[in-house]
């Protein structure tokens, strides 16, 4: 399908394609608008032609399961609207979120404050997807997406199932009895949902609490996973598998040190490898976090904007208001480095007292045009002579190391590490 290509739908309506959004193993999704006005959707096509005949009314039944899931009025879930066949290959029209899923916005997320909010805005959705007798199965990062008010909705509920109810299992052993084929994803789908013996006989809310937790988990802890890395899954399954079951995942304090202890109760409960020792729905979690309510959220809004917050190191929490600390020296270009004493040279003063990573002219900020850019070293005069003067150890944003002349612009949520010390930006 190509852009501009015109679209019939069942509905009778006529739709634009105006560019492919992506394409999973067997469908694609196109972002297109009504063809007489510029009101936008995605449609999503499960391209039956790549799958094994004898697949295919089991993959349609899925898919049409999956649309009734989105049906339900929420401001949560990412809402269908119409379902027919293009080439005899079943389609359906879904709400477009322009700014794409959480694994693109996963740094904006390591702040307790946003973190929250956002796991606020998930409950809801999962609540009113729960309320109305449907179980996600395959919630992750990719599956949350972000509106044009970057409020998070649910997706992809290809294979939804209904609570309580006992159907045919999607998970099946091999002649080893090892797993064979795994409906939902590998890396956070619950125990029971990865054992063939249990899976999907009975559904239930704690599945999808188990995977929320885990997506929660990578957030806070800046990319890694409660039992193991994405690699270990993959080289090691027994092992990680037997991690699971025995409940011996890495304590989100380790990444953490600073973590309220209400996340450390939470993954303690959520993260249990048995179904029934987890919190048995959605007002069982708010309460474990303490959640004073939930509702829409726009994380945007309420952090402190232009900020940078130490995230390690001695003075975790210090914040370094740079608009403030322009206003005060009167000028847009703002130096970073070690904190000395006795000759200072610097706006933001870092203190290391362990080590001596910091450099005493490691970065500069610059403000220009509404943004701010980072860059290695600073200007510095010596012996009547003015030159650009490169940190010791480099400078790193989001772990990618700023590269010598280069300047980046600064985002909503970006780490920027400075010897062993992260600082985030807001």
């Amino acid at each position: 399908m190509q852009s501009t290509d015109a679209v019939n739908l069942a509905n009778g309506e006529e739709y634009e394609v105006i560019s492919e959004l992506g394409e999973g193993g067997f469908g694609s999704v196109y972002l297109i608008k009504l063809r007489y006005s510029e009101e936008k959707y995605a449609l999503k096509i499960l391209d039956l032609w790549r799958m094994k005949p004898s697949d295919h009314l089991d993959f349609v039944q899925r898919f049409k399961e999956g649309y009734k899931a989105g049906l339900i009025k929420s401001d949560y879930l990412v809402n269908n609207y119409n379902f027919g066949y293009i080439d005899s290959n079943p389609y359906l029209v879904m709400d477009y979120c322009s700014n794409g899923n959480l694994s693109r916005h996963k740094n904006k997320f390591y702040n307790y404050v946003a973190s929250e909010n956002l796991i606020s805005n998930v409950l809801n959705g999962l609540r009113d997807l729960h309320r109305n007798g449907f179980i996600h199965r395959d919630l992750k990062p990719e599956n949350i997406l972000f509106d044009n008010q970057m409020v998070p909705k649910l997706c992809d509920f290809d294979i939804a199932g209904r609570y309580g109810l006992q159907i045919n299992r999607m998970t099946k052993p091999n002649f080893l009895g090892n797993v064979r084929d795994v409906w939902g994803t590998l890396v956070y789908a619950s125990p029971e949902q990865l054992d063939h013996s249990k899976a999907f006989k009975y559904l239930g809310p704690q599945m999808d609490i188990y995977s929320l937790a885990v997506t929660m988990y990578e957030l806070l802890s800046g990319g890694n996973l409660p039992f193991g890395s994405k690699e270990d899954y993959q080289l090691s399954p027994r092992e990680i598998n037997k991690r699971i079951l025995q409940k011996k995942f890495t304590p989100i304090s380790k990444w953490r040190p600073d973590i309220d202890n209400k996340w450390n109760y939470y993954f303690e409960a959520c993260l249990d490898p048995i179904q029934a020792n987890r919190p048995a729905n959605i007002d069982e979690i708010s309460a474990l976090l303490k959640l004073e309510r939930l509702n829409t959220y726009n994380y945007q809004k309420s952090l402190p904007t232009e900020s940078l917050i130490i995230k390690s190191g001695e003075e975790i929490g210090k914040t370094y208001n740079l608009k403030e600390l322009r206003q005060a020296s009167r000028k847009n270009v703002l130096r970073l480095g070690w904190l000395d004493p006795e000759n200072n040279c610097n706006d933001i003063c870092i203190r290391e007292p362990e080590t001596a990573f910091i450099s005493k002219r490691h970065a500069t900020i610059e403000f220009s045009n509404g943004s701010y850019f980072i860059r290695d070293g600073q200007w510095v005069n010596e012996n009547s002579q003015s030159f650009w003067k490169y940190s010791m150890n480099g400078l790193f944003l989001n772990s990618e190391k700023i590269n010598k002349n280069q300047a980046l612009q600064l985002q909503c949520g970006d780490v920027i590490t400075v010897g062993n010390i992260n600082l985030q930006f807001y």
